[in-house]
């Protein structure tokens, strides 16, 4: 899918956390994460209030980690630090079906309360200026001087849900361009700290987007309101992505 502010997306990360009234099952979940990923979790840490599990999947990391009432089911690149993606966003339909539609399918979920989807893109460009240049349309509530460095932005736009009634969702988005490094930090004897770059990725725009529900309000959401809100999330995450800050003007 080509964007129609020319930025062709790539997606670095998928996240989606949901806080949940009660308990889960850990050999579910450890059950679920296999299925979903197609292949036997490499790690797993289970007791019988917590969970965290990993397996390779063909898209990427899936991660699954429960802990005092909140469920983080995250995609990611199996290798980040080489500047490696999940997928280009021609595919997010595809990888949303795969993964994140398969939530609400865990066996003996417990209602939740709040959800929240974590979605970041990343675009590179070959300088800083051209990142602002082709960045400048998306973003209507700023002007954007090519002169400008170390560019962060960041902005919500909250509305209601047109799947709960009277629900409140925020529509929390950070721009950005710039480069990413992987810094190792050493810590000597004598407290002095040696820094070393290792890695850093090409410049590059990022969009992190975090899509979440007003925490103030208990959605107490059994498995078909929570796949309703899902693609809702979804919907707003991949319109902003396509169309920029206009489409959050509302």
């Amino acid at each position: 899918m080509q964007i129609s502010n020319g930025i062709n997306w790539q997606i670095e990360s998928i996240r989606i956390t949901a806080f949940i009234n009660g308990q889960l099952n850990p050999s579910i979940l450890e059950t679920w994460l296999a299925d979903v990923s197609e292949n036997t979790p490499s790690q797993v840490n289970k007791t019988p209030s917590s969970f965290t599990g990993i397996s390779r999947s063909m898209a990427g990391f899936l991660r699954v980690n429960w802990n005092a009432g909140r469920l983080d089911v995250i995609m990611s690149s199996q290798e980040p630090q080489l500047g490696h993606t999940i997928a280009a966003i021609s595919e997010a339909t595809s990888l949303f079906d795969r993964f994140v539609n398969r939530v609400p399918d865990i066996d003996e979920l417990a209602l939740v309360d709040r959800i929240a989807l974590g979605l970041v893109l990343t675009f590179q460009v070959p300088s800083e200026s051209y990142g602002l240049e082709i960045l400048s349309p998306s973003i209507v509530c700023l002007k954007l001087p090519q002169s400008a460095r170390d560019f962060l932005y960041r902005v919500n736009h909250p509305y209601i849900s047109h799947t709960v009634d009277n629900l409140l969702l925020n529509r929390l988005v950070t721009w950005s361009v710039g480069q990413v490094q992987l810094i190792q930090v050493q810590i000597n004897q004598d407290g002095s700290q040696v820094k070393q770059t290792i890695t850093e990725n090409p410049t590059a725009i990022r969009l992190e987007l975090d899509i979440n529900t007003d925490k103030k309000v208990q959605l107490g959401a059994d498995s078909e309101k929570l796949r309703n809100l899902l693609n809702e999330l979804k919907t707003i995450a991949l319109n902003i992505a396509n169309s920029g800050e206009v489409n959050m003007i509302e």
